[in-house]
């Protein structure tokens, strides 16, 4: 069988007008009929990019220049989303992100589960697409002897420093800013991927909307924190929301953020909040949709779609914290909830 023809060779410039979008956030170009691979940009612009890497049926490639802008792009929000790695297409207009979304979901059905002649309605949207995270997960590192703590640079453990971000609640940005002072003041060596050595690994912080409650997670090796009941009173004065500051330990050389073992070090080791109407007990471990209002507009679509008469046995794989287990069980006879 002969071996299709790559018309490509790394680190070519090549010019390609993007036709579409992955749900990786990549655009897709094609160079004669040969699919390429291009983040940062949009359908609708034409690029000049260089070939990083290729396969029998597909090549990447990094843009180096754009040649014509598409209509759907816009200027981010975020000062720092050219370097930083967490967000994908804050350069794309909403209203059209919630058309890819939506288109990605018809892919899925139709190419992937063979499904024909599906409806699948317009995305539903936030009133406000900002400050939507509930969750917030921040390496720590060092720059110049100054502890700095953030989000990796695209396609790097490199950690770009930040004093904000759009997409968390504005406390997650709170909390990290005073850990990265109080581990400079408090003297806590800092992890170091390159040799496993160092105590603080990462900040993880968890915030209740509906509460207003924010637990603080500070993600160490298994050396010795003397400082550590200290330091989480210190931080607690510091963010009066803080209901409660923990220890989680990772000692393995791992990209996984969260260990096994979880130590109270100041108040709770638990925030509550609520969602639709009901109370949820949240760890640092618990998993717990990080877009709260979406999830209650999501779960009130799943109870209207179900058409619960009180008589019916649901089941809840894979349930987590068993959210949509209760949010269910108000209109069946039971809801069989399923964990590891």
């Amino acid at each position: 069988m002969a071996k299709h023809r790559i018309p490509l060779r790394l680190g070519e410039l090549v010019q390609l007008d993007i036709e579409g979008l992955t749900s990786g956030g990549e655009g897709v170009g094609r160079y004669q009929g040969f699919t390429v691979f291009v983040p940062g940009v949009l359908p609708g612009d034409r690029v000049e990019a260089k070939v990083i890497s290729l396969k029998p049926k597909y090549g990447r490639a990094l843009p180096e220049r754009l040649l014509a802008a598409s209509k759907q792009r816009v200027a981010p929000l975020c000062p720092l989303y050219d370097a930083c790695g967490a967000c994908q297409l804050q350069h794309l207009a909403y209203e059209a992100q919630l058309e890819h979304k939506r288109q990605w979901v018809i892919d899925a059905l139709t190419r992937i589960g063979k499904l024909e002649g599906v409806l699948v309605h317009p995305t539903l949207p936030m009133d406000e697409p900002w400050r939507y995270r509930n969750k917030a997960q921040f390496p720590v590192g060092l720059a110049d002897g100054r502890v700095i703590a953030g989000c990796y640079r695209r396609r790097t453990h490199q950690i770009v420093d930040i004093d904000d971000c759009f997409i968390q609640h504005s406390l997650s940005a709170r909390v990290l800013q005073v850990v990265k002072e109080l581990a400079a003041t408090y003297g806590l060596s800092i992890y170091d991927e390159q040799t496993g050595k160092g105590l603080l690994r990462h900040v993880l912080v968890r915030v209740g909307f509906h509460t207003g409650e924010v637990l603080a997670v500070l993600v160490t090796t298994g050396e010795p924190f003397k400082q550590g009941k200290e330091m989480a009173a210190h931080l607690m004065r510091e963010v009066p929301e803080l209901v409660g500051v923990v220890r989680n330990i990772n000692d393995r050389r791992t990209n996984v953020i969260l260990g096994d073992k979880t130590i109270p070090l100041a108040g709770r080791d638990f925030l509550i909040d609520q969602l639709g109407g009901l109370k949820f007990r949240i760890s640092a471990r618990s998993f717990y949709q990080v877009n709260r209002l979406q999830t209650e507009v999501l779960y009130q679509k799943t109870l209207d779609y179900a058409g619960l008469t009180g008589d019916e046995t649901v089941i809840d794989a894979y349930c987590g914290i068993g959210t949509i287990s209760l949010f269910l069980a108000r209109q069946a006879k039971q809801v069989i909830g399923i964990e590891i």
